[in-house]
């Protein structure tokens, strides 16, 4: 699993050595080209620095390295992780998770077997977890140098709720501009099949000729078929297929990971195989321009509805 604190400490290392440093860095790096030239830019600043700030900057770093976002991290990844742990480790493990992160998992499973509340987790225990939980869901870390924040790759600092209502505006709007392919009466037995919920989406995007023309939309509805025949299931993958491409082609592999994450677990492990398996859609380019892309996206962001409660 690709390290940004490696790929740093990598450049740092060459940085510090006598000998001509390698041309490149040797491991497979998400974004490899901006991210490279950010670690070798960092390395190269933490050479030059005195060795009390570059210790005390070092020490900030790995710490940084350790952390988890626990409010980022959706309950329905962790529910394995509690099932294989002895019952004292799943209470201790309860025991240190926030309130919004603890409570569904509690309900998932009953306290039978659990220690007291009086018996409080050991001092070390919380970052051995920490680090469990992050080796066992190769949750990536965010690198030590500034990131983008333009949208796709922001969204995993939202909640679950604002995603998946977006997921289901953009997807039904991105629904609707594939159906503009197929058949008439085709396309009319789909937009049937559509949940109730995204059907004043639908309505709203036909009236108002918000459909776009990319002819990626045709592509990933005919590419997810297979896996997913139904209309809901289907238009949320495709809009997170959206959301990967964009993200993919403006080099924030490791937000779209950290976004995985931050949604439930069938559609975020969803995400990581298309990420690993790389399909042609994710190489479509944006049209009509990324820019125009994101200010839509934005703008369903903040509009979107209510999302179905029977999103898949």
């Amino acid at each position: 699993m690709y390290s940004p604190f490696a790929h740093l400490s990598f450049w740092h290392a060459a940085a510090s050595s006598s000998a001509k440093p390698p041309p490149e860095y040797p491991f497979a790096s998400p974004g490899s080209v901006a991210n490279d030239a950010a670690a070798r830019r960092l390395a190269s600043q933490l050479q030059s620095s005195e060795p009390e700030a570059r210790r005390e900057l070092l020490s900030v770093l790995h710490g940084r390295s350790a952390l988890l976002p626990w409010s980022s991290l959706h309950p329905s990844w962790l529910a394995d992780i509690l099932a294989d742990a002895p019952a004292s480790w799943r209470g201790w493990a309860l025991a240190v998770l926030p309130t919004a992160l603890r409570e569904p998992l509690e309900l998932d499973r009953p306290a039978e077997g659990l220690p007291s509340p009086d018996t409080p987790p050991p001092s070390w225990w919380p970052a051995w977890f920490t680090t469990h939980v992050k080796r066992r869901l190769g949750y990536p870390d965010l690198p030590p140098w500034p990131v983008s924040a333009e949208l796709p790759g922001s969204l995993w600092e939202s909640d679950e709720a604002t995603i998946s209502r977006l997921l289901a505006v953009w997807g039904t709007r991105g629904f609707i501009s594939a159906l503009r392919a197929l058949p008439r009466e085709e396309a009319q037995q789909w937009i049937w099949a559509l949940p109730p919920a995204c059907r004043p989406v639908a309505d709203q995007t036909v009236r108002e000729r918000r459909w776009s023309e990319d002819p990626f939309w045709p592509e990933v509805f005919g590419a997810l078929a297979a896996e997913f025949p139904e209309a809901e299931p289907r238009l949320l993958r495709m809009a997170l297929a959206d959301l990967m491409r964009a993200g993919v082609q403006q080099e924030q592999e490791i937000e779209l990971r950290r976004l995985a994450f931050r949604l439930r677990r069938r559609w975020g492990a969803w995400m990581l195989v298309e990420l690993a398996a790389r399909p042609d859609w994710l190489t479509r380019p944006v049209l009509p321009s990324i820019d125009g892309w994101r200010e839509a996206l934005l703008a369903d962001l903040e509009k979107a509805p209510p999302a179905s409660e029977a999103t898949r």
